[in-house]
């Protein structure tokens, strides 16, 4: 529920008296924003909180559930991170949003080019979370040509997910959207965590190729 506050000024008029202009009053919005309450000002601050920044070693909150929309379905169903990457070798990127610039021209597009090595590696799962709701995620995948089978397409439509990873940020315009980033996740925990600059251009560690080298430097700890 969204409540909206006014400061109000107010003056009794008199005869042959004059009066400043009463200060312009300051817009106040209250919601709740993933359990938390925020602030929200006429100025573009935008204010919430999150869980501290997940990292390498760490078990994901394998309960939280993300939301599918599978192709000739009319509802979204609920999947659990357990559902998805338990049990397997996963990899899980990012990003800021659907139908933006770099997300559509290169981070998705070349996720899925690049399946079949990450595939040769032994990743089972490569799925793109982001945070809009499961309609757009269906849409924009048939926009792109993207067989859901090899890169699942999971919105976190309310950012609790990315909230509990500490992988959110403000972008002014687009509002609370998810980091670029991407992840390797063995049975649940992370083994592997690139996080780009905040902002939606920055793409240089969280793409395919830089994933491929991370799995052969892992290949070779283990060895």
């Amino acid at each position: 529920m969204l409540t909206i506050c006014s400061a109000r000024a107010t003056a009794r008029p008199c005869a042959n008296r004059s009066f400043a202009a009463a200060p312009k009053p300051r817009l106040r919005v209250k919601t709740a924003f993933m359990g938390e309450q925020v602030d929200l000002y006429s100025n573009g601050v935008f204010d919430f909180k999150q869980s501290p920044r997940i990292k390498q070693g760490d078990s994901l909150p394998l309960d939280e559930t993300l939301m599918v929309l599978e192709e000739g379905s009319s509802e979204p169903k609920s999947v659990t991170l357990k559902e998805l990457v338990g049990g397997k070798r996963a990899v899980l990127f990012g990003l800021p949003g659907a139908y933006t610039s770099v997300c559509s021209s290169k981070h998705v597009p070349n996720y899925v080019e690049r399946s079949k090595e990450l595939s040769e590696q032994g990743v089972q799962v490569v799925a793109c979370l982001s945070v809009n709701d499961p309609w757009v995620m269906r849409d924009w995948a048939k926009n792109m040509g993207v067989d859901t089978n090899v890169v699942h397409m999971m919105a976190d439509g309310e950012g609790m997910l990315h909230s509990k990873l500490g992988l959110l940020q403000h972008m002014p315009g687009l509002g609370v959207r998810a980091l670029r980033y991407s992840m390797l996740v063995d049975d649940g925990k992370v083994t592997v965590l690139n996080v780009e600059e905040p902002g939606g251009k920055s793409y240089k560690i969280s793409g395919p190729g830089h994933m491929l080298e991370d799995l052969a430097r892992v290949k070779g700890q283990q060895a």
